[in-house]
């Protein structure tokens, strides 16, 4: 499913339609935002906020229709499909119910596929069909199951909220490609322990650092795992700051410091190719230590930094590599280094092993035995 294309001038005959035309009645036009942040960090108020932008973004001569979905509803549609109960809506909700609907989750991703293996894509899977229903219902398509619904090229905009597991992530790229957008809601911990006590009528502070450690990093594989699908984010934003400030008017005043608005709004502008927008200071930076963690030939230890000064001029950067007898590390001469003997080199000889060799190798395993062309 193709994006927005780029603007670009391309002309045809007089008689026929011009590449840049048929290369633009052919794009989808939709999007596939999905929110991921910890526990209290307010994934919800930033899919609300997305969704109010987007309906009022122009796209050509029209507005983008958004669709926002839940991944509690998914949820909550496949326990009842199974006789499972589901927690009762209420005024003040407490974190047992919330933790019942960790539960339900966990059993979801922990059900078996077909090939006898758990499912820990199992609730994004569960929002692709309501995709593929609202797609079906806006077309004026009759929706079958299994069968495709091909864009209509109207600007349309899908908002998942929110994902828990770093598996939900790896299948809606798989299935979106470059139409899917994560964004990842970045927030202090002592205001994410904060809200949990205002929202939560249970949400004291040992019960809440209980609740956000397993939201993080469940100890079962099929648990909740936000730790690891956040650092899969494409877009980061900050909500540490509340949107409103508690002046006692019903609903508080504004804040002008809550820059989450702000932020969606370049994203937009971004997706959408409706304006050019230059890269900021920290992404530049991030730009930099990123390249210089590739400069790392051990996968476990590729962590790059870069400094830059206050205009964002980088003054260094830096690689994390393994030292080298007689000072340096390895890889930074322009000629090959013969005596490079990490471990990696050594995988099957001298009591040495690296642990991403092995993981390759188990990867290989794997593959050979499940593929039958590789396998004979």
């Amino acid at each position: 499913m193709s994006a927005q294309p780029l603007s670009f001038p391309i002309s045809g005959t007089p008689h026929s339609p011009g590449s840049r035309e048929i290369v633009n009645n052919q794009a989808s036009n939709e999007f596939v935002f999905a929110v991921v942040g910890h526990a209290g960090s307010g994934t919800s108020e930033i899919a609300k906020t997305l969704k109010r932008l987007l309906s009022a973004t122009m796209v050509g001569a029209r507005r983008f229709d958004v669709v926002e979905l839940k991944a509690k509803t998914a949820i909550e549609r496949w326990a009842r499909d199974r006789g499972w109960i589901v927690p009762q809506a209420s005024a003040k909700r407490t974190l047992i119910d919330v933790r019942a609907y960790q539960d339900l989750g966990d059993e979801m991703r922990k059900e078996k596929r077909r090939d006898g293996k758990e499912d820990h894509a199992a609730v994004a899977s569960a929002l692709v069909e309501p995709i593929q229903e609202s797609r079906a219902e806006r077309t004026g398509v009759q929706y079958r199951r299994g069968e495709a619904v091909k864009p209509d090229g109207v600007p349309r905009a899908y908002i998942l909220d929110s994902l828990r597991h770093p598996a939900e992530v790896e299948l809606l790229r798989h299935i979106y490609g470059e139409a899917f957008i994560l964004i990842g809601v970045v927030c202090e911990e002592e205001k994410r322990i904060d809200r949990i006590g205002v929202k939560y009528k249970d949400g004291g502070r040992e019960d809440a650092l209980i609740f956000m450690k397993r939201d993080a990093d469940d100890d079962k594989k099929y648990g909740q795992h936000v730790a690891d699908a956040f650092h899969l984010a494409d877009f980061f934003i900050d909500n540490t700051v509340d949107r409103t400030k508690k002046d006692g008017t019903p609903n508080g005043t504004p804040n002008k410091d809550w820059r989450p608005n702000d932020d969606l709004g370049r994203l937009i502008k971004i997706i959408t190719h409706e304006e050019l927008v230059r890269p900021v200071m920290a992404e530049t930076a991030m730009y930099h230590a990123f390249s210089a963690q590739m400069q790392s030939a051990c996968l476990s230890r590729q962590v790059g930094a870069a400094v830059v000064d206050g205009r964002g001029n980088v003054v260094a950067t830096g690689t994390n590599e393994v030292p080298k007898s007689g000072g340096g590390v390895y890889g930074e001469g322009a000629e090959p280094d013969h005596e490079d003997a990490r471990c990696g080199f050594f995988a099957n000889r001298d009591f040495r092993f690296c642990r991403n060799t092995r993981e390759h190798s188990a990867i290989i395993d794997e593959l050979v035995n499940e593929i039958p062309e590789l396998r004979n």
